[in-house]
């Protein structure tokens, strides 16, 4: 018997129908799963039926193309409900939330994806009705790069190398996006020394965003928060008004965890 490697193939490829059902963002047919994974349409289609009686998938009637069930949603929330980051610093969130009327963002980094630095949106406050202040959703994982909360991140990061950013290429979003590697890096210094990130429109044209980074009692980076709205608003607020407001919480959560 093989005991090199203690995998089962079929729960393997129904993770990555999941997988590339979530990076899709949308609904995708059988063929197309099949290409995206590498599978055969048959073998796909039987793992899709399996998913789908047990509300992992569902299947559109009218284009007969599969999408995320609610089961994962139900398993995400329990998780995020669950989380002992997110139970201490939601408080404190709604709080931020309160005070300046603008989206509050908790992010972690998640090292599951090792090809490079990415951050996963944990939690989320934002008022009803506020015009641009998401870009994100709950679950996201995003790079560390384009964001206020994933430079933060970043920049107190344990396995931080200035080699791998030297050797990477940055999508431009907006023209504010910082896609030289030698910029990324004195941006990613500037966090440390000042304290906080900015996202200014880099992103998405109009969205502004101030982060601060959550260290517990060891001074190991645990999470970062992030305010955000129109830029308007937030420079009307002032940024050392919001980054202030932010350290006093991120060392008060710091003080719990």
């Amino acid at each position: 018997m093989n005991t090199s490697s203690p995998s089962v193939n079929s729960i393997d490829r129904a993770l990555k129908v999941i997988e590339t059902l979530h990076e899709a963002d949308g609904e995708l047919g059988v063929a197309e799963i099949a290409r995206a994974i590498d599978e055969y349409q048959s073998t796909v289609f039987r793992t899709l039926a399996t998913l789908e009686a047990r509300g992992f998938v569902y299947q559109n009637n009218q284009t007969s193309k599969y999408g995320l069930g609610m089961k994962l949603y139900t398993i995400g929330m329990g998780i995020k409900n669950n989380s002992v980051i997110v139970k201490i610093i939601e408080p404190f969130a709604k709080e931020l939330c309160e005070r300046f009327g603008e989206t509050v963002n908790v992010s972690i980094r998640d090292y599951e994806c090792k090809d490079d630095y990415y951050s996963l949106l944990m939690h989320q406050e934002s008022k009803k009705g506020q015009v641009l202040g998401v870009s994100q959703t709950v679950g996201n994982i995003t790079l560390c790069y384009y964001s206020a909360v994933g430079k933060a991140l970043l920049a107190y990061s344990d396995d931080f190398s200035t080699e791998r950013i030297l050797r990477g290429h940055f999508k431009r979003f907006t023209e504010n996006s910082i896609t030289d590697p030698d910029e990324i890096l004195k941006e990613l210094y500037r966090i440390r020394r000042q304290g906080y990130a900015l996202d200014n429109e880099e992103q998405e044209i109009g969205l502004f965003c101030v982060a601060c980074p959550v260290f517990d009692a060891r001074q190991n980076i645990k999470a970062a928060i992030s305010v955000s709205g129109l830029v308007t608003r937030m420079k009307e607020i002032g940024v050392q008004t919001i980054v202030e407001s932010l350290q006093e919480k991120c060392h008060e959560i710091g003080r719990l965890l």
